[in-house]
């Protein structure tokens, strides 16, 4: 599992520095760096390198991946989902699913 998800980081590193974070044929990419993290209010106790890979079709459906760093390991993010307007009413219906690698979980139990 941390081959792949180093793996995948490099790719989506690579993809983002391809792109420079514009939109390309509906795919995008994303990268970044932050000290502090948190994840959904919670404090993670380190920086954090992150990368992203979102394909977004003209219908609405979208799909994606976020991985980051979080203390030795590593948080890794797939989401599908579906947002549009209906007269005047914005909606966005999604899935997450988030995942921590061994070394975050060991570290914490």
């Amino acid at each position: 599992m941390k081959k792949i998800n180093a793996l995948a980081l490099g790719v989506a590193i690579a993809a983002g520095s391809l792109t420079s974070g514009t939109a390309v044929a509906g795919a995008s990419a994303n990268f970044g760096y932050v000290s502090d993290y948190y994840f959904r209010g919670i404090y993670q106790d380190t920086s954090s390198a992150s990368a992203g890979l979102d394909y977004e079709h003209e219908s609405g459906v979208y799909v994606g991946t976020w991985l980051g760093t979080v203390t030795e390991g590593m948080e890794t993010d797939f989401y599908v989902g579906y947002a549009g307007e209906v007269e005047g009413f914005a909606y966005d219906v999604s899935y997450i699913i988030y995942d921590y690698t061994d070394d975050f979980d060991d570290q914490y139990s």
